[in-house]
């Protein structure tokens, strides 16, 4: 029973530091991951199924948005994505609501902090009502600002009319803006009279195309939190994923950058733990102090049986290939490098592994990591 309560209050220190380094590294990567998206448009234009489309989720249901300012609503996860939702801009009250989306957008621009702006715009048209009214005042508004911003036409089932005109045409000739800059979109699949299926259309346009607006600095963030392009998305993810792994093998490597005995090597858990922590909320699990007990556990697969805690020596070395022991039985600046980068790179490989199964939870990293590294 000591020994129990003794591994119990080792995990709970070990949890302890390694929250406080994961957060303090997160609060350094809130403004990189943080996207800030305006989506404007009439009343039934479709904006709520378009998000939800473009993010995976149902983060637009109506009555989940906080109202942040008049006329304006935010959607949002603890993963830095903010939608910004306009109340239709409708001819009535049509001056009001412009005067409303000028206000909102001079004070964030005013307030001069990152946090503030707005780094691309959707401007919603309902492709079915075939007319185009009031979304000139809004995108001159978007222009002046400098917002990049794309002009999506929502609910698309016939572009040309009786006449054979194009009402893409239309709206691009109308607003003066590019073929590219204008997407037809359906973001839900729908039936005809004849029962004929028609599919999602557009949402990989939009999702492209929004990507190639966005500043340098938001594309990555855009391309984790969208959920439509999966393999835009996987590499995001993966990608940022390994610079975690840069950055707590850089660490690892300076808490042994003075030898360390094999005795302490406890002293390099916080930072590795951390480091498992900060690569399942890159993969947007959810981190608590009950998942992150569960995902310790699941890593005594990673180094090898009994590395929760009171991990041996031998585990430690043998998970790092050719290595075999070390001179004077001390842990180097190398060794906890290689160490951290040879987990942090195994626990990548097994949720890209597994990521287009959309099953990544911590109960399923627990249940699965060691039998996937058992079979490497």
């Amino acid at each position: 029973m000591s020994a129990e309560k003794d591994f119990s209050a080792d995990v709970s220190a070990i949890l302890g530091k390694a929250f406080a380094e994961f957060q303090k590294h997160m609060e350094e990567d809130k403004e990189s991951n943080r996207l800030n998206v305006l989506v404007l448009g009439k009343s039934g234009v479709g904006k709520s199924s378009l998000i939800n489309a473009v993010f995976g989720k149902d983060m637009a249901e109506t009555g989940q948005g906080k109202p942040v300012t008049r006329g304006f609503e935010k959607f949002g996860d603890d993963n830095g994505l903010n939608i910004f939702d306009t109340r239709g801009i409708e001819s009535e009250n049509f001056e009001e609501t412009i005067s409303d989306i000028e206000k909102f957008l001079q004070e964030n621009v005013a307030k001069g902090s990152a946090e503030d702006q707005i780094h691309i715009a959707w401007l919603c048209i309902n492709e079915s009502l075939r007319r185009v009214e009031g979304e000139e005042r809004v995108l001159e508004i978007l222009k002046k600002e400098k917002i990049p911003t794309i002009v999506v036409i929502t609910k698309a089932q016939q572009d040309k009319d009786e006449k054979g005109e194009s009402f893409r045409e239309k709206v691009i000739e109308i607003l003066k803006i590019n073929h590219e800059d204008c997407i037809r979109t359906r973001a839900v699949e729908v039936s005809d009279d004849e029962g004929e299926i028609k599919k999602i259309m557009g949402i990989d346009t939009l999702v492209n195309r929004s990507y190639l607006l966005l500043p340098e600095g938001k594309k990555s963030a855009f391309a984790k939190k969208q959920h439509y392009n999966k393999t835009m998305r996987r590499e995001a993810l993966k990608e940022d994923a390994f610079s975690k792994v840069k950055y707590y093998t850089a660490a690892a490597s300076t808490v042994a950058a003075t030898p360390i005995p094999f005795s302490d090597f406890a002293i390099l858990l916080p930072t590795q733990v951390a480091m498992i922590l900060h690569i399942s909320k890159v993969y947007e699990m959810e981190i608590n102090q009950e998942n992150a007990t569960k995902l310790i556990t699941a890593l005594t697969a990673v180094a090898g049986a009994g590395y929760a805690v009171k991990m041996g020596v031998g585990a430690v070395l043998k998970f790092i290939p050719g290595l075999g022991s070390v001179a004077g039985g001390l842990i180097n600046a190398t060794v906890a490098g290689t160490t951290t980068k040879l987990m942090g790179d195994a626990y990548i490989e097994f949720l890209d592994n597994k990521f287009m199964d959309n099953v990544l939870t911590p109960d399923f990293v627990l249940k699965n990591l060691p039998i996937f590294i058992e079979q490497k």
